[in-house]
């Protein structure tokens, strides 16, 4: 019952993708069908032809003899021209088809993927099927919509070799076909299995990627090098690969012993059809020319069997990979409190108020923050400061909507950002992230550009602006190229800058971008302090009426904020501008004469 609902499924899952393939490449679709019956039917009409011109070469009683001799072998040449003109034409189809489904799907599955909510890439169900579906889809899909061509094709050889072994003899025809359903069985069990395979050792392969993005990766190869770890994530890659292929051969020895078995059986079937053809050709009931017919048929059809029952195992396993891709495409977004009313703002942003915050991540038990409540003024800067883990960078995301609150609410000017289209929510946003990205291989004025992708693009002076302030300009206008220089030296004649540069085109973003809020999540770690000290003041100056929300565990850094907040398990336990915060006395100021002590 399983397998019959598979494939129901797969048949289902077939139609969209045919729909889709409809959709997009109609014609091409209308040539590839008929291309392929052409290609089905012809071999058959040659040999026919063929039968024919047997007969009429061992007859002697023909008068016209030669003119019904040349006849029939133009008709059997001619039609076996057609059939290489229709077999080149439909190969020539399929690759296109190939091409540009590939070209289609992957455009869709990666902008599907990359829509879903931040909860659902972290989630470890849905991690596995976007990986599935990200490292199969794009080019199983592709191949499942070729596949389905020559199964039209492997369906009308089978159908009307069967129809003439059932005309020449009913009883040797319908042996003919019950031998052949075992194997058709036997394929849709073996890639079945094949399937599970897959779909048990997702983890594993996610483990595999990411072990083997060690060694080769140029981020992480130097050290893994230099702490001598390349044996241990060689040994990685293997023990995963390892532990794949294992279950993979035990799949193939089973199906190897059954497809021997099944063979012999076939074997024997087509053996006694061929004996039994000739014994009425040498009686007389069947002509010569007849026994060519059904014996190029009889080739024909085993041969379009095999491919028929390789075709519908593949297709099985393929299918369930376009399940997955359909899956995916379906995904609603995790988080349950998405609720968008499509409200706009009216005007600025005069203040935004964390009431009530409590935040889990989902599926976890522990509370990062906890009845959190902050005020922030419009166009005032805020620091949050506190040690690693504490839960200030989950407040940017909570912020930013990469999650919504588990309790509580977020309002800007009295309104939960939760009513506000996201997109509309996230274009007033700008944001550094510790793990700043390098974009490598675009070259630096586009990286900056990407602060506001589609702004106009003769505004150099914005680039050079956000670069200024950004302390950025200097060196880059000592590149090779200047602002044309590409990133990244594994491409050619692109530059790799150090972690500081990278930092400082981070910020030229946001600076480029002009937000209304402005997060920055440890924008200046991989800066010198003299350079963090005159970014700092650009950022209080080179943004007007934004509001900054800076977040730091270097104390010192923020003490130009309007107000800061010390962050203590998820709560906030000391509240202030920096002079009101070294009067109190406590655990600011202690950690504050710590640092400056020790960065000064």
């Amino acid at each position: 019952m399983s397998t019959l609902n598979d494939v129901k499924r797969i048949i289902r899952d077939a139609q969209r993708l045919v729909a889709l393939t409809w959709r997009e490449k109609r014609n091409l679709l209308v040539g590839i069908v008929l291309a392929t019956l052409c290609t089905s039917t012809l071999p058959f009409v040659q040999s026919y032809t063929i039968g024919r011109l047997l007969n009429a070469l061992v007859s002697s009683s023909q008068a016209d003899r030669h003119e019904v001799v040349y006849t029939l072998l133009s008709l059997a040449v001619l039609a076996g021209s057609c059939y290489a003109v229709a077999n080149m034409l439909q190969f020539f189809l399929k690759t296109v088809l190939y091409k540009e489904l590939f070209h289609v799907l992957t455009v869709i599955i990666l902008r599907t993927t990359a829509s879903l909510d931040i909860a659902s890439h972290e989630n470890p169900e849905r991690r596995d099927l976007l990986t599935k579906v990200e490292e199969n889809a794009m080019w199983r899909a592709p191949e499942f919509m070729q596949r389905l061509t020559y199964l039209l094709q492997n369906l009308a050889e089978v159908s009307i070799a069967a129809v003439i072994f059932l005309s020449a003899d009913k009883r040797i025809g319908a042996m003919i076909i019950a031998a052949a359903l075992p194997r058709l069985l036997l394929d849709l069990s073996y890639n079945n299995k094949l399937w599970q395979v897959e779909t048990g050792a997702a983890e594993t392969r996610r483990k595999f990627w990411h072990a083997r993005w060690f060694l080769v990766a140029i981020e992480a190869l130097p050290e893994i090098k230099l702490f001598q770890n390349v044996p241990f994530f060689v040994g990685r890659v293997d023990e995963h690969l390892g532990t794949i292929k294992r279950r993979e051969l035990a799949v193939e020895r089973v199906n190897a012993i059954g497809q021997l078995l099944i063979l012999l059986v076939s074997e024997s079937v087509a053996a006694f059809a061929l004996y039994a053809f000739v014994r009425r050709t040498l009686e007389g009931t069947l002509d010569v020319g007849g026994l060519a017919f059904l014996i190029a048929s009889c080739g024909t059809f085993r041969s379009s069997l095999q491919s028929l029952s390789q075709n519908v195992g593949s297709q099985f396993r393929d299918g369930k990979f376009v399940r997955d891709m359909f899956e995916a495409f379906d995904l609603k977004p995790l988080l349950p409190t998405t609720h968008s009313s499509g409200r706009r703002l009216a005007g600025q942003i005069e203040e935004i108020r964390f009431d009530g915050v409590w935040f889990a991540y989902p599926g976890t038990q522990r509370w990062i923050l906890k009845d959190f409540n902050l005020c922030i003024k419009g166009g005032s800067t805020v620091g949050i400061v506190a040690e690693n883990g504490s839960g200030k960078s989950t407040l940017a995301k909570l912020l930013c909507r990469m999650y919504d609150p588990t309790r509580g609410r977020i309002l800007v000017n009295g309104v939960d950002i939760r009513e506000f289209d996201l997109d509309y929510w996230q274009s007033k946003l700008g944001v550094v992230k510790q793990d700043f990205l390098h974009y490598q291989h675009l070259d630096v004025e586009s990286a900056i550009r990407l602060g506001r992708v589609g702004s106009c693009p003769d505004n150099i002076e914005a680039v050079h602006f956000a670069a200024q302030a950004a302390e950025a300009h200097a060196f880059i206008e000592g590149l090779p190229q200047g602002y044309g220089t590409t990133l990244g030296s594994s491409f050619k004649g692109g530059v790799e800058l150090s972690g500081g540069q990278y930092q400082r085109l981070a910020l030229a973003r946001v600076f480029f971008r002009q937000p209304e809020i402005a997060i920055l999540d440890e924008p200046t770690s991989a800066v010198d302090s003299d350079a963090e000290a005159r970014i700092y003041q650009k950022i209080l100056s080179s943004l007007p009426g934004c509001i900054k929300i800076v977040i730091s565990h270097r104390y010192y850094t923020l003490r130009k904020a309007d107000r800061i907040c010390l962050l203590q398990n998820g709560s906030i336990v000391e509240y202030g501008d920096h002079e009101e915060l070294m009067r109190l006395g406590g655990l600011y100021a202690e950690r504050y004469t710590a640092q400056a002590a020790e960065y000064h």
